[in-house]
């Protein structure tokens, strides 16, 4: 997507000004007004008790989020850009810029994924004690082990563990391998299997299928 990611060092937020400004512009717009809200400093929060008032799911925030951006956002005065950015965007499209996007879905989510490297087993890979799994990876597992560097590049979306994408160097392209557990791990986000994971932890000691 042409984006480089560059990381400013800690207690800098003037580093990044324009991002702090964006998030401020999130909290008092949309995020401060809701229920559950830790608001922006103790003052603020007062005796206000966040736990118990929070009852927005993920994919409601999600759904809040894409309202307010395009709705109210993108349709309001900015003193940024001295206008209105729905308006400036109608004007560029126009005017022949087009936005570098890639041609389906599937594929950006793909190039926005959480990276990882891992080598592939006999039993296919296994990630967040997950195994993925598919006859796909037997060919390019063969020739891996045939190389110095055996690990293999993954993306993975964290909001759902379904599958995972394994990157094959000689093709230069992504096979998507599901995971062995499908009925487990289909929809299931990062954030909630790390819950699972640690709770079965702490009853079992171990992690397996059958404990998460």
């Amino acid at each position: 997507l042409g984006m480089i990611l560059q990381y400013t060092p800690v207690k800098t937020p003037h580093f990044k000004a324009a991002v702090e400004r964006m998030f401020g512009t999130l909290n008092t717009g949309l995020l401060h007004s809701l229920p559950g809200t830790t608001f922006s400093n103790i003052a603020q929060r007062s005796d206000y008790n966040s736990l118990k008032q929070a009852c927005i799911s993920l994919n409601e925030l999600d759904r809040m989020m894409n309202i307010f951006l395009i709705d109210i956002y993108a349709e309001n005065f900015h003193r940024g850009v001295q206008g209105i950015p729905a308006r400036l965007w109608e004007q560029a499209t126009e005017g022949g810029f087009s936005p570098r996007m890639p041609p389906s879905v599937e594929e950006l989510l793909v190039l926005l994924g959480r990276v990882a490297y891992r080598t592939i087993q006999p039993y296919g890979i296994e990630l967040n004690c997950l195994r993925y799994n598919c006859s796909d990876l037997v060919p390019l597992r063969t020739r891996m082990k045939k190389r110095d560097n055996r690990r293999v590049k993954i993306k993975y979306n964290p909001s759902d563990l379904g599958h995972i994408q394994v990157y094959d160097p000689d093709e230069k392209r992504y096979l998507q391998v599901p995971a062995l557990a499908q009925e487990y791990a289909q929809g299931l986000s990062l954030w909630k299997h790390k819950v699972i994971r640690n709770f079965a932890l702490t009853q079992q000691g171990t992690v397996d299928i059958v404990a998460l």
